[in-house]
Order: structure tokens, then C-alpha cells, then sequence
């Protein structure tokens, strides 16, 4: 029944916070409400940390064989805790005032209960309502609260993503029909036997679902608009955790599904992904805006990892997994500091800023730490995940290793070409509203780089975690 709380408490939580009519009281309450949500999910999972798979499994709709089967591995495990952990960050960013703010972070928290879900659901019809589930709140977030096109920038991700949700809903269907149990439960899923003919067009129609959720290019063109329209939290929740979803998504669905399809079709996945690491690193280096700066940044990033997934070994599976983590502190870290930019100076736009490190040192110095961790600096989380990613993908090609090499490279040109631009130089027409972090800025801020450095000097709880869970879904590959 833990699992079930794991995904009750953010839903009460959420309930709780959209009752309350006190404005000036609502974001107190949803900043208490996440911090003690992280602590009672770190609580519960602490428990079981170490055991194979925390579940409970019953029969949820006897006319399709579906059950409300969820559980925890060390796979969901990291990216539950990577959810919940930043949701006190999500919440306590962007002071901007918001209008009917009980209804706005009760969507904050009812969409964290659908992702939980997502990433724990172990039977596939339960996992595609908890998909399109996680969808709703944000899809609200963006438009109602979003900026000046917000309302075009969110049809556009609302028809990508049902679209791609639609197929991999068929192909699921697909193999529910065709499996002798009829059932919907992933380990019947997992032994299909499917001909290598099926396996083919199946994973192409649950690979782009995912792809689109990610996003990596092709796919990605709903993304700049809307990461740049919707408001910061918002951002952060799509950058920093949905697009985790995608990834997820790969790795325990995908491979194991199909893994005659992932043999088929691996290597070409693995060349478009590096495609757009190259692709998003140059567009970066062209950005004025720092949100849409932020959001290509994001895509890179994310496509090196869709890369370490279909290299499809114990090393870069686990880079995967690692950088998944790091990737959503280190993007709710350049957001915030975004947010803090635009909410002091009214602007986004990197040309309005130069010279602060005069003014304000302690911002600069975790803004610089926040760099590095996207740079992927050695002792930084993501010098761990990029180096674990690289060598994975070398394993499987040393030439696809050579042109993904070029994001640490290209990292670095653009978070220092943009690090130089706002904190360094002259003095920008905006500099100077920018004052000191202090306060709950600072705190969090700080905490956020803490992370950063401690993930990057301690990576084996994340690895061990993990390790059992790599290796049994690396083995369908094998059998």
C-alpha cells in the first residue's frame, strides 16, 4: 500500500492547498507541503532501499485483465526522489504574483502525484493514464498562467504530445491482442515473442510517444515556444521532470518490449540523437532570450542521454540514470537563476546584463557553480553522467563517441560565452537592479549548488541503486 501513498500524499497535498482562500497564505503552505512530502517519500523509500522492488499488484478492470499493479525498483527510486526533492526549489522560485494561486500550485502538485505514477506503474494501461494524466495540469499551467502567446505555444504541445501518446497507446493495444494472456501487466508485456517484422513498426510508434515527451530532435519543435511561454514553475516542471518522463519511458518499456526493434533500429535513434546535440548546442550559441537559451540547453543535454540509452550497456544505462538526476538539478538551478534575473531587471535578454559579478558576488559565485555543473566540470554531477555517458556510448562506437564528445565541448562554449556576457564585462542597462542573493534565495540557491558538488564527489548511492535494476533490463537485450 506504500506505493499508493507515494502517489496520495502530492493528491491530498494538492487538495489541501486548493481549499485554502487565504492568498498570502498559499505558498507558505505549498512550500511546507513539498518540503514535508520529500521528507515522508525519502522516509518511506528509505525503508525499503536495497530491496529488489517495493509493490503492490490487484485487479483493477476484469474486463481488459488491467491491475493496478505499481512498484519501486532502483530505477523509479532516483527519479521519484529527483521529483519530489525539487519540488520545494519549484515551488519557492519566481516571485511573481500570481493570480488565484491556490488553484495554480495545486496543479504544481497534482501534476508531481500523475509523474510519480508514470514512474511507477508496472502495468501498461495503468502507466498510459498516468501519462495522460500528468499532461492536464501542466497543459493548465501553461495556458492560463502562461506569457503573451501562450495560448498557440500550448495547442502545439498539447497536439504533439497527445499525438504521440495515441501511438504508443496502439501499439500497446497491439500486443495486449496479440499475447495469449490478454493482460496489460509489464512482465507479460516484457515475453511477447513478437517477430522481428512487429518489433520494427511497434518501436517506432512507442519511440516517438517518447521522443516527443523528451524531446529530442526531430521531435522537438514544440518545446523552445513553450518552455519560453509558460510560466517559470511550469518551465521547471517540464524541463527538469516530464521531460524525464520520455527517457523513462525508453528504458523500461521500450527495450524490454521490443528489444528486437531496439536491435534494429538502436544505431539510427543513436545518430539522430548526436544530431541534436549538435544541432541545440549551435542553436544555443544564437539565443538572446536566457529561458530559451535555458530550453535548448535542456534539449542537448537530454539528447547526449537518449544517445547513452540506445548504447545500451551497463555503463552508459547508469549514466543515463545518473544524469537524469543531475540534469534536473542543474536545470531548476539555471531557471531559478533566470527567474531571479527577470523578476529584479524585468528582462530575459542577455544583452541587458553584463557586470554583475562587481555587485553582486555571492549570486555570481553559485551562478558559476550552477555553470559548471552544466559544463560538466570534474567534481560536479554532471561531469559524472557526461563521462559515465561518453564512456558507454564509446563502448558501443568510438566514432558516435567522438561526435557526442563535442557537447562538453560546446557546453562550455555557450554556458561560458553566456556566464561571461551577464556576469563579467562591462556593465549592462540592467545590472544594476540586480542586488546580492540573500535570504531564501540565497538558501536555496546554495542548497541547489551543494547538490551540484556532493552528487559530483558522491556518485555510488545513485549507482548502487541502480546497478540491479540496469542489469536486469539490459538482459532482455541479451536473451
Amino acid at each position: 500500500m506504500l506505493t499508493i501513498l507515494l502517489i496520495l500524499l502530492p493528491l491530498v497535498a494538492g487538495g489541501f492547498i486548493l481549499a485554502l482562500k487565504e492568498e498570502k497564505m498559499v505558498k507558505k503552505a505549498a512550500l511546507a507541503a513539498s518540503v514535508a512530502l520529500f521528507a515522508a517519500t525519502a522516509g518511506i523509500l528509505a525503508m525499503f532501499y536495497g530491496t529488489p522492488l517495493l509493490s503492490i499488484n490487484m485487479l483493477w478492470i476484469s474486463a481488459i485483465n488491467s491491475h493496478l499493479h505499481l512498484g519501486v525498483d532502483g530505477i523509479s527510486l532516483v527519479l521519484i526522489l529527483m521529483a519530489v526533492g525539487l519540488l520545494p526549489f519549484i515551488v519557492a522560485a519566481d516571485n511573481a504574483s500570481i493570480k488565484k494561486p491556490n488553484v495554480f500550485y495545486a496543479l504544481l502538485f497534482f501534476s508531481i502525484s500523475a509523474i510519480l505514477g508514470v514512474f511507477m506503474a508496472l502495468d501498461s494501461f495503468l502507466f498510459y493514464i498516468f501519462w495522460e494524466l500528468s499532461l492536464i495540469p501542466v497543459y493548465f499551467l501553461a495556458l492560463i498562467w502562461g506569457g503573451e502567446g501562450s495560448r498557440k505555444a500550448t495547442l502545439k504541445f498539447f497536439i504533439y504530445t497527445a499525438a504521440g501518446s495515441l501511438l504508443m497507446l496502439v501499439a500497446n493495444i497491439y500486443i495486449y491482442m496479440v499475447s495469449s494472456a490478454h493482460s496489460f501487466d509489464l512482465a507479460g508485456m516484457y515475453n511477447q515473442h513478437l517477430s522481428a517484422g512487429e518489433q520494427s513498426w511497434l518501436f517506432w510508434l512507442i519511440f516517438i510517444a517518447f521522443a516527443i515527451k523528451a524531446p529530442i530532435f526531430p521531435f522537438h519543435t514544440w518545446m523552445p515556444e513553450t518552455y519560453t511561454k509558460a510560466p517559470m514553475k511550469a518551465t521547471m516542471i517540464l524541463s527538469a521532470i516530464m521531460s524525464k518522463m520520455g527517457i523513462y519511458g525508453m528504458v523500461r518499456w521500450l527495450i524490454p518490449m521490443v528489444p528486437l526493434g531496439v536491435a534494429q533500429w538502436g544505431n539510427t535513434v543513436m545518430v539522430v540523437a548526436v544530431i541534436g546535440v549538435v544541432y541545440a548546442s549551435i542553436v544555443t550559441l544564437m539565443q538572446k532570450d536566457l529561458k530559451t537559451f535555458s530550453a535548448y540547453t535542456s534539449m542537448a543535454h537530454i539528447s547526449l542521454i537518449v544517445a547513452g540509452v540506445f548504447a545500451a550497456n551497463q555503463i552508459s544505462m547508469q549514466g543515463v540514470l545518473f544524469q537524469m538526476v543531475a540534469h534536473g538539478v542543474n536545470v531548476v538551478g539555471m531557471l531559478y537563476i533566470i527567474s531571479i534575473l527577470e523578476a529584479k531587471s524585468g528582462s530575459r535578454l542577455i544583452s541587458d546584463f553584463g557586470g554583475i559579478r562587481s555587485i553582486a558576488p555571492k549570486f555570481s559565485s553559485l551562478f558559476m557553480i550552477v555553470t559548471f555543473g552544466v559544463v560538466a566540470l570534474p567534481l560536479t554531477n554532471g561531469f559524472i553522467g557526461e563521462f559515465l555517458l561518453i564512456t558507454g556510448i564509446f563502448e558501443h562506437s568510438i566514432w558516435m563517441a567522438a561526435v557526442a564528445g563535442l557537447s562538453i565541448i560546446m557546453g562550455a562554449i555557450y554556458m561560458l560565452y553566456m556566464f561571461q556576457k551577464v556576469m563579467l564585462g562591462e556593465s549592462g542597462s540592467k545590472s544594476s537592479m540586480i542586488g546580492d542573493s540573500k535570504g531564501t534565495s540565497f538558501a536555496l540557491l546554495s542548497l541547489l549548488a551543494l547538490a551540484i558538488v556532493v552528487m559530483g564527489i558522491f556518485p555510488l548511492p545513485i549507482l548502487d541503486a541502480t546497478a540491479s535494476a540496469v542489469s536486469g533490463i539490459l538482459s532482455f537485450l541479451m536473451s
